[in-house]
C-alpha cells in the first residue's frame, strides 16, 4: 500500500505600498522595504500597489490567474483597510479566499482597539455573503498542516 503525499507549490506575494516620505512609505526609502524579518525567496511576486486594496491597478489578479491559485491566503498590517479591502477585493474576484486570523494587525483607532479591530473583522469576513466560496478564516497552525 502506498501513500501519496501531496506537496503544496506556495509562491508568496509581498505587497507595498508606495505612499509618501511623510508616511514614511516613499518607495526605495528604509521605511518602506520589505520587513528584514521576514524571508522573501527570488521566486516571491513582489506586488507594489498605491491605495489600501492589493488587487487595484496592479498585476495581483493576473499573477492569481496564471498559477492557477487554488486559494489566497491573506495576513498584513492594517486589518481595517489593507487587509480588509484586499479580503473584500479578492472574494468580488471569486478568489478561494483564507484569512490567518492570527497574522494580520492595527494599530489602536479612535474608539476602538486593536484588539477590538481585529476580533471584529475576523467575525465579519468569516460571515461575508460571497459568489460561492465563503472565506476561511483560521490561525496561522491550521494553515501549516
Amino acid at each position: 500500500m502506498h501513500k501519496r503525499s501531496h506537496t503544496a507549490i506556495i509562491t508568496l506575494a509581498f505587497v507595498q505600498r508606495d505612499g509618501t516620505s511623510e508616511e514614511g512609505l516613499l518607495p526605495l526609502t528604509p521605511g518602506w522595504e520589505i520587513l528584514s524579518s521576514l524571508t522573501k525567496r527570488d521566486s516571491d511576486l513582489v506586488i507594489r500597489k498605491t491605495i489600501n486594496d492589493s488587487f487595484y491597478n496592479t498585476q495581483l489578479n493576473e499573477c492569481l490567474n496564471k498559477l492557477n491559485a487554488e486559494k489566497v491566503i491573506i495576513s498584513g498590517w492594517a486589518t481595517d483597510f489593507c487587509v480588509d479591502s484586499t479580503v473584500r477585493a479578492a472574494v468580488s474576484l471569486e478568489h478561494k479566499v483564507v484569512v490567518a486570523s492570527d497574522c494580520h494587525t492595527v494599530s489602536d483607532r479612535p474608539g476602538l482597539t486593536a484588539k477590538q479591530i481585529i476580533e471584529h473583522h475576523n467575525w465579519l469576513w468569516a460571515n461575508l455573503l460571497t459568489p460561492g466560496k465563503e472565506v476561511e478564516v483560521v490561525p496561522h497552525f491550521q494553515l501549516c498542516r
